[in-house]
């Protein structure tokens, strides 16, 4: 069986290893906390682009009616906003403020120690002895610590990603009702631009038709008029 000192220090490399395991994970949860607040630019750049697409699209916009095309793209826009403000709801609530857990305060470890110290001052332990108590008591804390706020901490991150992915699908989503919406605005305007050119070519044949039968009807009666006048000159001419 080994000696006490080496169960000693075995004992402190093992806290040590859990110390750094469990001081990755909340630093990781914190971490997560802020990547949230660096997300934010985007969210607000795509609201952005999606306020300023409606209202260049708003004049495109048919009247409502009862016709299937003011039907179809009115239900896109209701589906978009829907989206829009799904995606508003849900980053508002990814943003809700929570109770995070964090690691006691520098004066309040400083405390801690101090009362350890006063502690182990009126205990049979030497000094170093005394030292590496207050250590691995310290240690302990730390550890239970860096247990507690990370599994709380880990629980609101988890619902705050949920609630930011939630957000992002709702937002591509009105992203893509609105290109939906654009497509189809411009596919009705070009079937409407070829359906108004039928009419619009046959009006212009009749308008040239009727104005070369005026003109042929013009030139008819002048050549009338101009055989009527070569008649009378002749006769003229014969009386002479």
């Amino acid at each position: 069986m080994p000696p006490a000192s080496v169960r000693q220090v075995k004992t402190m490399d093992a806290n040590e290893y859990l110390e750094g395991i469990l001081a990755d994970s909340y630093r990781r949860e914190v971490i997560q906390e802020e990547n949230l607040a660096r997300s934010l630019p985007s969210f607000a750049t795509a609201l952005a682009v999606l306020a300023i697409f409606l209202g260049v699209m708003r004049p495109a916009l048919p009247g409502l009616d009862w016709s299937v095309y003011s039907l179809v793209i009115y239900s896109i826009l209701s589906l978009l906003g829907f989206c829009a403000f799904l995606a508003i709801v849900f980053l508002l609530w990814s943003l809700w403020p929570r109770s995070f857990a964090y690691l006691m305060r520098e004066s309040e470890l400083n405390a801690y120690m101090r009362d350890l110290r006063r502690y182990y001052r009126h205990s049979e332990l030497t000094r170093e002895e005394a030292e590496e108590a207050i250590a691995a008591d310290v240690r302990d804390v730390m550890i239970e610590q860096y247990a507690e706020c990370a599994i709380c901490n880990r629980a609101h991150n988890a619902f705050r990603t949920s609630a930011r992915a939630a957000a992002f699908v709702a937002l591509l989503a009105a992203l893509t009702f609105s290109f939906v919406m654009m497509a189809a605005l411009f596919i009705h305007d070009g079937m409407k631009g070829q359906r108004d050119v039928g009419p619009l070519e046959r009006k212009h044949r009749g308008i040239a038709t009727e104005e070369l039968r005026a003109r042929q009807a013009d030139g008819a009666n002048l050549l009338q008029a101009g055989t009527s006048a070569d008649a009378a000159h002749a006769q003229g001419r014969l009386d002479a």
